[in-house]
Order: C-alpha cells, then sequence, then structure tokens
C-alpha cells in the first residue's frame, strides 16, 4: 500500500459512513492497514478485529496477527495465526487453494513466534 495514509483514509471512511454494506470486510481491512501505517494502534486494532469478523478468507486474520506480533502481543498473535490454520486444515481443497498465500504466511509467522 503505497501513497500517504492521510489521504487514502478520507474515501475509506466516506464510504463507511455512507454505504456500510459495501464490501465491508475489504473496506475495514484497507482501514485498519492505512491507521496502522498512521501509528493509530487501537483503531487499527478495532478494525482489523472488525474485518476478520466479516472476512470469509484468511488474510484478514493473517494480517491482525502479524500486526499483534508486530506489536509484541504475541500470544494472541499465535492464537489467530492458528485459527487460520485450523480452518484451513478443516476445509475444503478449494478453500485451501484460493488462500494458500496467507496459510503459508500464518504458518512462517507461527514458526517465528515459537522459536
Amino acid at each position: 500500500m503505497a501513497g500517504s495514509p492521510d489521504l487514502a483514509l478520507v474515501p475509506l471512511e466516506l464510504l463507511e459512513k455512507s454505504k456500510p454494506e459495501v464490501q465491508p470486510a475489504k473496506r475495514e481491512l484497507l482501514i485498519a492497514r492505512t491507521l496502522e501505517k498512521k501509528g493509530r494502534v487501537d483503531d487499527a486494532l478495532r478494525f482489523y478485529e472488525r474485518a476478520a469478523a466479516h472476512a470469509s478468507g484468511a488474510e484478514a486474520f493473517f494480517r491482525q496477527g502479524l500486526f499483534l506480533a508486530r506489536l509484541g502481543r504475541k500470544e494472541e498473535a499465535k492464537k489467530i495465526l492458528e485459527q487460520v490454520l485450523s480452518q484451513a486444515k478443516s476445509s475444503g481443497k478449494i478453500y485451501r487453494r484460493l488462500e494458500r498465500d496467507w496459510i503459508q504466511r500464518s504458518k512462517r509467522v507461527l514458526a517465528e513466534l515459537r522459536k
């Protein structure tokens, strides 16, 4: 995500207020990532949680877990990343193929957190 976080946040917040039903998981994930870049930790965490609650895939969970790991909240991060792997195990081949990148990333971050 390149560019100014301040410029990115304005249209996302407008979209959230005017049409909250439009792709909430994607929008909330973009807002969370933007807030993270701005250093607004509590707001970013809140939006990562909201994105994960609306998400059908693994990206929002991975990014939430990674952010928690960066904050030094390793146990919380592990729990979320383990959920990604658990979901993958209990899902079918199509889900695992579509979410392969996020599953692999989750495995790598978990391995680092377990050292």
